[in-house]
């Protein structure tokens, strides 16, 4: 069965209606439930998936992952599961509107009033996560959402884990084995670019001041031609602070995002929470107001 051949089917009580992307592993369908008449968004892995075991349990642990998650900038996954020919598919809240990444594309950079809401959205959505032991891993523009009303929400889990449990429950067997790299080298901190398994809080609170970084400033902190060399320079070198990409950027958020890219996790922001409360502080400085 194509990606095509989907349209109009049902899974899960919902009846597929159009095809709304495709990546290297799979595809996101628009749905509508039967009962509800709720629009749905779902994801099904491709054809070739059902190949790669490793790949499939990382699905599902994204799926019983996200299952855990209840808050309003963070994904809810009401089922999962797999159909006849075996590919791997979840069942998700859809949001109407964009990524973070689509944004920067289309505007070049963003405001950092406009940046640092979205951010700030997605800041509290991790603290939900942190708080039941999940990191995140893959913190990044394409995996944040804004829906119209310029809500960040928090977005593929597919490389998370819990910090409690980073042993595959049924044989002992590391999903990420250590040593390894995983992730997108321009967010992610050295020390993830290092051994993956090891990958704490810091590691999120690092891509997401990257994420920030990029927003503003329309490029990532540290790039290269190559991933290879992106790697290479978050290793070794230091990015040009955000003030001086973007003297507009209040002192205080500059110097909170470099903080967040410092190469020492010690010397980040302690928590999530934190991250988005002092982003908060500056935008109410700035005039905005929150509900």
């Amino acid at each position: 069965m194509s990606d095509d051949d989907l349209i109009g089917s049902e899974m899960a009580g919902c009846t597929i209606t159009r095809l709304i992307g495709r990546g290297g592993i799979g595809a996101v369908y628009e749905a509508t439930h039967a009962e509800r008449g709720a629009r749905m968004a779902i994801k099904v892995l491709a054809p070739q998936s059902k190949d790669f075991e490793a790949l499939n349990e990382r699905f599902e642990r994204e799926a019983r992952l996200c299952f855990q998650l209840s808050h309003p900038n963070v994904i809810r996954v009401h089922t999962w599961g797999a159909l006849d020919d075996g590919r791997h598919y979840m069942v998700m809240d859809l949001v109407d509107g964009t990524t973070l990444s689509q944004m920067i594309r289309k505007h070049k950079r963003l405001s950092w009033d406009v940046a640092a809401s979205i951010i700030a959205d997605i800041a509290e959505a991790l603290e939900h996560v942190h708080a039941l032991d999940i990191v995140h891993r893959d913190i990044k523009p394409a995996n944040i959402l804004v829906d119209r009303a310029g809500r960040g929400i928090l977005a593929d889990l597919g490389l998370a884990r819990q910090l409690v449990d980073s042993l595959d429950e049924k044989d002992g067997r590391r999903l990420t084995a250590p040593g390894s790299a995983l992730g997108s080298p321009a967010y992610m901190p050295p020390e993830q670019i290092t051994d993956t398994s090891t990958a704490a809080v810091p590691a999120d609170l690092y891509s997401l001041g990257a994420s920030l970084y990029h927003a503003i400033t329309g490029r990532p902190p540290l790039l290269a031609n190559t991933p290879s060399g992106t790697i290479m320079r978050v290793l070794k070198d230091l990015p040009i602070a955000l003030g001086e990409l973007d003297p507009a950027v209040p002192t205080a958020l500059s110097q909170l995002v470099d903080d967040c890219l410092d190469k020492d996790p010690g010397n980040r922001p302690n928590s999530a929470a934190l991250f988005a409360s002092l982003l908060r502080d500056e935008l109410r400085a700035a005039g905005h107001q929150f509900q």
